[in-house]
């Protein structure tokens, strides 16, 4: 049971990047999160990516609205410190040259000299250092971000389709079918013509006119009298 648990959260680690193909992978490991997170849609046939989470996103629910805005913030305040640390840290190293260049250039090696441009070196590493450790920080934030955006693509597909009109597919099958001439509607406008885009709509009941509803209810009554 022990080494299936590990196995377990191994495998949980690894299915955050390991659906990438090969020509969609990105340099670093906190983009190839991103970008599975992002392609996790095309199990269900949603592949149109960013441009469907745009529709998506817009009829989340407000708690996951805000835990997904919350990640954001987040990560951006990570990434956003480990930036400002490493150009620190490049500027302090430049600075460091600069000095030493100049002190070269006097012939000025004295050890109060060299031991004040040694400290703008030993400066410019710690920040490159703790610039990285903040990118690090950056990932658990990331890896919850992104199974906030699978799960909003497990939860929510159905509440998009019934927005659009959509019957609710009864297989997976069927439901990749539809998703994937979606995506092409939104993504080529049918212009490709591979996929027959003949949508077949059921309207909800706040979008079905009110004589339609009044001859419906009135055929209900007399069915019943019968």
């Amino acid at each position: 049971m022990k080494y299936y648990n590990r196995a377990w959260m191994d495998y949980s680690n690894l299915v955050l990047i390991g659906s990438l193909r090969e020509e969609d992978l990105l340099p670093t490991r906190l983009g190839n999160i991103l970008r599975a997170s992002q392609q996790y849609g095309e199990n269900y046939g949603l592949r149109a990516g960013v441009h469907l989470w745009c529709h998506l996103s817009a009829i989340l629910h407000q708690n996951m609205a805000s835990a997904i805005e919350e990640k954001n913030n987040e990560i951006l305040f990570w990434l956003n410190s480990s930036l400002l640390s490493f150009i620190t840290g490049l500027i302090t190293f430049g600075v460091w040259a600069l000095d030493r260049v100049a002190l070269m250039r006097q012939q000025d090696i004295s050890s109060y000299a060299s031991n004040y441009c040694q400290e703008y070196l030993i400066l410019s590493f710690v920040l490159v250092i703790f610039g990285y450790a903040l990118y690090s920080l950056s990932i658990p934030a990331v890896k919850n971000m992104s199974i906030l955006i699978r799960s909003s693509f497990d939860l929510y597909r159905f509440d998009l389709l019934k927005q659009l009109n959509i019957p609710i597919p009864k297989t997976l099958n069927e439901e990749i079918r539809i998703w994937v001439k979606i995506s092409d509607f939104i993504v080529t406008d049918g212009n490709l013509g591979k996929i027959p885009l003949d949508f077949r709509y059921s309207l909800r009941d706040e979008l079905v006119p009110q004589k339609q509803k009044t001859t419906k209810s009135s055929t209900g009554r007399s069915k019943k009298i019968r």
